[in-house]
């Protein structure tokens, strides 16, 4: 049997909303100073979870609205396109500029991991709005922003537990 994408979407705003409550948790009872890394991965952690909220909520919308599926498909990637472009961008500035404060290299090999599978998405993306028309692909972008939202907070936990 297969899921629809309504039943789907809406388990994605529930996971969304979560993550970001939860983020939002950390934030208010961290006791010691935040870095500057801290700062970025949070950061992270909420603009993923707020996208991802985003997206599914649009999709629902269109959805309820009657909008043709192809068009709410289309629609959605080329939001997520748009906007995971303009992300990723800034990410990229926002961790360069952090190494030369910091002094750590950029790019790291999960910089390097992240901003490559960012790229692989956009171009399913593109790919989803010139061929395919359908909605797996929206719903992988939406899964690739919870697993940067996971692996965040994986790292903050990591280094503050060491």
């Amino acid at each position: 049997k297969v899921v629809a994408p309504a039943d789907t979407l809406v388990v994605m705003i529930e996971a969304a909303a979560a993550l970001a409550g939860f983020a939002g948790i950390v934030a208010a009872l961290r006791r010691e100073k935040w870095t500057e890394l801290d700062s970025l991965q949070i950061k992270t952690l909420l603009s993923c979870a707020f996208s991802a909220l985003f997206v599914s909520i649009l999709a629902l919308v269109m959805m309820h609205a009657d909008v043709e599926e192809e068009v709410t498909w289309v629609t959605l990637s080329a939001t997520w396109f748009l906007a995971g472009a303009m992300a990723t961008v800034r990410n990229a500035f926002d961790y360069r500029k952090l190494s030369k404060v910091t002094g750590h290299p950029f790019p790291s090999a999960n910089n390097i991991f992240w901003f490559s599978t960012a790229v692989c998405v956009l171009v399913l993306q593109v790919y989803n709005i010139a061929v395919i028309t359908t909605f797996w692909p929206v719903l992988i972008g939406i899964a690739w922003l919870f697993a940067l939202c996971c692996f965040s907070f994986w790292q903050l936990l990591v280094r503050h537990n060491q």
